[in-house]
Order: C-alpha cells, then sequence, then structure tokens
C-alpha cells in the first residue's frame, strides 16, 4: 500500500478515535501518567500491520492493540516496581523522623518490609503489588490477569497472612534477612 493511502485510512479511520481510546484506557488500566506513550505506540503498531495487510475492522484492532500494549506498559512497570521496592531506601519518609534511633527503627521496617514482599510467591506478590500499590480493585486485577475475582480475594489473604507471618518471625532480630 501507498503512503499516501495509508495517511488518508489514518486520519479517516484511526485518529477520530482518539478521545475514545484514551478515555477507554484510563478507564481500564488507571494508566494516567502513560496514557500518551500507550496511544502512540498503539498507533505505531496498527500502522506496522497496515502495511503488511488490510485491517477489515480498524476500531476493533486499535483497540486490541492498545490493550495488549496496556499490558506490555504495565508488565514493564511491574518489574520496574519490584525493582523499585528493592531499591527503596526510605529517603521520603525520613524528613518527618526526628532522631536517629528513629531513622534506623525506620530503616529495619523498611528492610522488613521489602524482604516480606520479595518472600511471597510470584502470582501473591503480583496481586498483592497491583491491590496495595496500585490500588487496583479485585475486579480489574482479575480482568488484567484472566483470574476470578475469588482467587484475587483468597491471593491477597495469602500475602497478607504471609506478609504478617514474616513480619512476625523476623521483627525479633535487629537486622532482616536480606
Amino acid at each position: 500500500m501507498s503512503e499516501f493511502s495509508t495517511n488518508v485510512w489514518f486520519d479517516k479511520e484511526i485518529k477520530p478515535l482518539e478521545p475514545s481510546l484514551r478515555f477507554w484506557l484510563l478507564k481500564q488500566f488507571k494508566i494516567d501518567s502513560m496514557v500518551d506513550d500507550v496511544v502512540q505506540e498503539s498507533y505505531l503498531r496498527v500502522l506496522k500491520a497496515r502495511e503488511k495487510r488490510n485491517i477489515s475492522y480498524p476500531k476493533a484492532y486499535l483497540y486490541r492493540t492498545a490493550k495488549n500494549v496496556a499490558f506490555d506498559y504495565l508488565q514493564n512497570k511491574n518489574h520496574r516496581l519490584t525493582d523499585s521496592i528493592e531499591s527503596f531506601d526510605g529517603g521520603e519518609t525520613l524528613e518527618a523522623l526526628e532522631t536517629t534511633h528513629e531513622i534506623v527503627d525506620r530503616n529495619q521496617e523498611i528492610a522488613l518490609l521489602k524482604a516480606a514482599v520479595r518472600s511471597l510467591p510470584d502470582r501473591c506478590r503480583e496481586v498483592f503489588t497491583l491491590r496495595k500499590i496500585y490500588g487496583l480493585s479485585h475486579r480489574e486485577i482479575a480482568q488484567r490477569l484472566n483470574i476470578s475475582e475469588k482467587t484475587i480475594s483468597a491471593q491477597m489473604n495469602i500475602a497478607l497472612r504471609k506478609c504478617a507471618e514474616f513480619i512476625e518471625r523476623h521483627s525479633d532480630s535487629n537486622r532482616p534477612p536480606c
């Protein structure tokens, strides 16, 4: 297909969908900070596909592509979150603390919490992170991970119980396990 016909097709079929696509992405994925990136990446993928073949249902194709891009971004964000939990040093909370003793206590609590989260099974940690860090509802997590809301509740109960047990087991020692 010629570049001209692809541009005309894009301007006619895809570009008018942008406002509704943005609204849908924000509603479905709560990705305010990266909606621009998801939309642009979706456009690129749709245009690349259009170069290779005719797309019979442009709206459906765009939305499916955007959903896949959003999942990719969220999956990468989850990996970055795990990395950030690992590298979090509590610096943001230290301003409110007054004594060295409080600073040391806070750092120990943060290290213990990091270790507790790290000790969770993968699926459990993923559900816990999506719920407690990203604030997603059980329904949103269930849709995103393609599991039932009942499973989300069970995984959250397991995560909370295991974290509490981990903290209880290790809080007596002066330093948490690394």
